[in-house]
């Protein structure tokens, strides 16, 4: 099983053509750099000298074309934790995409996600950028130890070890049944992952307009029923620079703001990667849900796409993600081939309003990152660098 890198890749789609056509044209030669300087002293989100920025001009700024785009010397180099990589399309149809690459052991996604919102007003308003952390965002409180959290770990620490003890039992009865062994069990991963040839995972995208947040979790937890997760949810809370981890047994609770603070499983701190592999044995029966958040910010520019793209993430651990950016709701979904056609057909359902839906494949072609697994044919050549 794949061990997870430390860097965080993370995508956002932006339409420009909301933006005047005077100040588009002059985004690209605008000083991100000093921009990215300004948003970290003005809000304190990170010590200007952890994070980079740049600005450059791409034959095709979709998210899709730029998350394949190769990692150069300045985009893999160790020295800054957090660069952020601002491609631009300035066609007939100006786009966007800022791709986010954050090493964890440093500063959380959403932190780096809320210097870009920022750096987007500072490049379009200029002084008249409003200098504050204000997004709408609400930081967690703080987080205190309770016996009811030491209980809740304890149980399922106790489901972990029943479930281990049956894996030989389960797995004979299933081959001498000829039943499908699926990834959403200890020996569906060891399946998964029994040789070094094993597939990325797929990600499909939507996006929604207005405040469908709640039909996402209703769908998202219809998929997990429909792939036989049924332990419940992993999810993950921000306590910027850092996170915590907790666990939900249904999506009530994952709704739940005081639900989800009863139900966190550790302190705050950088993901233990050398101990990432034990924390897998939580995900053999729970899918991940990560969400971002509700922002709001002074800029033109249209949201259309986000991708959450953490290297070397199994693809049996499924997962659901979500944003939403001035009112746009940006979501996906990730995990092994079977499991994320599941989804799109659930999610992309007329009436849930999501769409069909954009498929990518996840990023294995990090120069540090280390993939063993097969890797993907590269895109073709509207993915190059102009």
């Amino acid at each position: 099983i794949p061990k997870v890198h430390s860097n965080l890749c993370l995508l956002f789609e932006f339409d420009l053509a909301p933006v005047a056509e005077e100040l588009r044209s002059s985004l690209l030669e605008a000083d991100h750099a000093a921009a990215c300087a300004w948003v970290c002293e003005a809000t304190k989100l990170a010590g200007a000298e952890k994070v980079q920025a740049r600005a450059r001009e791409v034959l095709a700024a979709d998210v899709a074309s730029v998350q394949q785009l190769p990692f150069d010397a300045w985009s893999s180099a160790e020295t800054v934790p957090v660069k952020l990589d601002f491609c631009y399309e300035l066609g007939a149809s100006p786009r966007l995409c800022v791709r986010i690459l954050t090493d964890l052991m440093h500063l959380d996604g959403v932190t780096a996600m809320r210097i870009v919102l920022h750096m987007l007003e500072v490049l379009e308003l200029g002084d008249a950028a409003p200098p504050t952390t204000n997004s709408n965002f609400a930081d967690s409180p703080a987080y205190e130890f309770s016996m009811k959290r030491v209980l809740n770990l304890l149980i399922l620490i106790c489901w972990l070890v029943l479930d281990l003890c049956a894996y030989p039992w389960r797995a004979m009865w299933k081959l001498l049944t000829c039943q499908s062994i699926e990834p959403n069990c200890p020996e569906g991963w060891t399946r998964h992952f029994h040789n070094k040839n094993h597939e990325p995972c797929d990600i499909v995208l939507f996006t929604a307009a207005g405040d469908r947040f709640k039909t996402w979790v209703e769908k998202v937890d219809q998929w997990r029923h429909e792939v036989g997760l049924s332990f419940g949810f992993m999810f993950l809370l921000n306590f910027s620079p850092h996170v915590s981890m907790g666990a939900a047994r249904t999506a009530e609770q994952l709704m739940s703001k005081q639900a989800r603070q009863e139900r966190l499983l550790a302190p705050p701190g950088a993901p233990e990667i050398g101990m990432i592999r034990l924390v897998y044995l939580f995900f053999h029966r729970r899918m991940l849900f990560n969400n971002y958040g509700r922002h709001c910010h002074q800029f033109s520019a249209k949201p259309t796409a986000f991708c959450w793209d953490w290297l070397n993430f199994p693809a049996t651990m499924t997962c659901a993600f979500a944003v939403n950016i001035n009112g746009e709701l940006l979501c996906g979904i990730r995990g092994v081939s079977k499991f994320v056609e599941t989804g799109r057909s659930i999610l992309g359902d007329v009436e849930a309003g999501f769409g069909p839906g954009r498929r990518l494949t996840q990023i294995v072609h990090h120069p540090r990152q280390g993939w063993t697994g097969r890797k993907p044919e590269t895109r073709a050549a509207a993915s190059l660098e102009v």
